[in-house]
């Protein structure tokens, strides 16, 4: 008889063919991009420098700092979450606004167009 953890890793490894173990907790559409990135194996090559532009269907921090660390692959894309910066909608189109965080080496901004980017 299968126990129900093991049932529920089953599940999991079906639903997952293909996909490299690590991108699994990522949304699929997420993990189909860099999944894609990730089998070319194309980071692994020392002398190519690797980049990953994303819209904010793709992007995530998490999955950004992942990439980053483990994969030396540079990501950029626009993000839905905009807790990060708090550029006012009251300001005027054109403004922007930058935090860099030295611990994971992220770049923020977030500017003012028609809405809040």
């Amino acid at each position: 008889m299968i126990s129900f953890i093991t049932s529920i890793s089953i599940r999991e490894k079906l639903k997952n063919i293909g996909i490299a173990e690590d991108l699994w907790k990522f949304p699929t559409t997420q993990k189909a991009d860099v999944n894609a990135i990730v089998s070319t194996r194309l980071y692994t090559d020392p002398d190519r420098f690797c980049e990953s532009y994303m819209d904010n269907h793709y992007s995530a921090l998490e999955l950004f700092i992942m990439l980053k660390t483990k994969y030396k692959i540079l990501a950029c894309g626009t993000a839905q979450d905009q807790n990060v910066l708090s550029l006012s909608e009251s300001k005027t189109m054109g403004n922007l606004k930058m935090f860099y965080n030295p611990i994971n080496g992220l770049l923020f901004g977030q500017w003012k167009d028609n809405k809040l980017v």
